[in-house]
C-alpha cells in the first residue's frame, strides 16, 4: 500500500494536471512505474476523487464570486450607460446613431417586443439599424418632443 503522503501529493498534482509522469515521479522521488501503480490503488482513487470534488467546489465558488462582482459593476454603471444612450438618442449628429440608440432604449424597456424584430429592421452599411422611413421619422420626432426626466432618490 502506498504511503498516504504520496497519495495526497500525487492526487494534488493530478488534479492540477500540469505535470508529466516523469516530472511527478521526480518530484515525489519515486520511479514512474511506482507512480503508475499508486494511481491504480483504492487509496489513491479515494484521495483523488476527494481532491477533485474540492477543486470543483473551489472553481464554482470563484465563479459565484465573479458573478456577484460582475452584477455589482453592472448595477453601478447601468444608470450612466442609460444616460449615455439617451444622450446619443437625443443629440447625435447622425440619424442612424440616434435611431440605433432609440431602438436600444425601446428594446430594453420591457413593455414592447424587440423593436428590431417587430419592425423587421435591416442593417445599413455602417451596421446601424435601418427602419422604414416613416417609422424612423416617427421615433425621431417622439424623441425630439420628449423631455429629460429626473428621478429624485429618497
Amino acid at each position: 500500500m502506498p504511503n498516504e503522503f504520496f497519495c495526497h501529493r500525487l492526487a494534488e498534482m493530478d488534479v492540477i494536471g500540469e505535470r508529466s509522469l516523469k516530472e511527478i515521479s521526480e518530484e515525489l522521488g519515486v520511479s514512474t512505474p511506482t507512480v503508475q501503480k499508486m494511481r491504480e490503488t483504492d487509496a489513491y482513487r479515494k484521495v483523488f476523487d476527494k481532491a477533485k470534488r474540492e477543486s470543483e467546489r473551489a472553481v464554482q465558488s470563484r465563479l459565484r464570486e465573479s458573478t456577484v462582482l460582475t452584477k455589482t459593476k453592472l448595477a453601478t454603471y447601468a444608470n450612466e450607460a442609460v444616460d449615455i444612450v439617451m444622450e446619443l438618442a437625443r443629440n447625435a449628429d447622425k440619424d442612424s446613431v440616434r435611431l440605433g440608440a432609440a431602438c436600444e432604449i425601446l428594446d430594453r424597456d420591457g413593455r414592447f417586443a424587440k423593436v428590431s424584430r417587430l419592425m423587421n429592421v435591416q442593417q445599413g452599411s455602417d451596421g446601424a439599424p435601418m427602419l422604414p422611413e416613416d417609422t424612423a421619422a416617427e421615433i425621431l420626432d417622439a424623441l425630439k418632443r420628449s423631455k429629460p426626466t429626473t428621478e429624485s432618490v429618497q
